[in-house]
């Protein structure tokens, strides 16, 4: 059963049981995003980032089963569009520097005005953050079991309030 639960007083986390729980949370997730929104993603390797984007997906788009979501691991940028929306899925993971994000098209797609942006490893290059966005951190419960343990999908920082405000009740919180 999906849970919400407190990781500390200041941060409202949601209690993941299973990779599918991991969907259906990102879907609702998805449902609640505008062109616009900027997601970032902090987690380490392997707890389930791209997993919640395919999650977001379902949610953002209207006919999700014809969007298949990969980790933009190699690519940096992999963009989806359907009807007059757009998702660009970034992963800042291999880029070190800000000559790295403007090559691979960074800032053209948080200036997208059809897209919601998610960005994983939002923290990666430092001066890279945008102005507006909304961080969620991912953690498992039992680090040594990163493909079947439970996740905590906490809010981290908040630089878009209106985006915390539509995305508040997902965390059984008020805005």
């Amino acid at each position: 059963m999906d849970r919400t639960r407190e990781a500390d007083e200041a941060r409202p986390c949601f209690f993941s049981p299973s990779p599918e729980s991991t969907l259906a949370w990102g879907e609702r997730l998805g449902a609640r995003l505008q062109p616009g929104s900027v997601l970032g993603l902090s987690a380490g390797l392997g707890v389930g980032k791209t997993q919640l984007v395919q999650g977001i997906a379902r949610g953002y788009f209207e006919a999700p089963e014809r969007v298949r979501v990969c980790s933009p691991s190699y690519t940096m940028i992999n963009s989806y569009e359907q009807g007059h929306k757009r998702l660009h899925h970034i992963d800042l993971y291999r880029c070190a520097s800000s000559d790295d994000l403007e090559s691979i098209g960074y800032w053209d797609s948080l200036g997208d005005p059809l897209a919601c942006c998610v960005i994983e490893w939002i923290r990666q290059v430092p001066d890279s953050l945008p102005s507006r966005f909304l961080e969620l951190v991912l953690a498992l419960e039992k680090p040594d079991e990163a493909l079947t343990t439970p996740r905590l999908i906490c809010l981290g920082e908040v630089r878009d309030q209106a985006l915390h405000a539509a995305l508040a009740p997902l965390f059984g919180v008020s805005s």
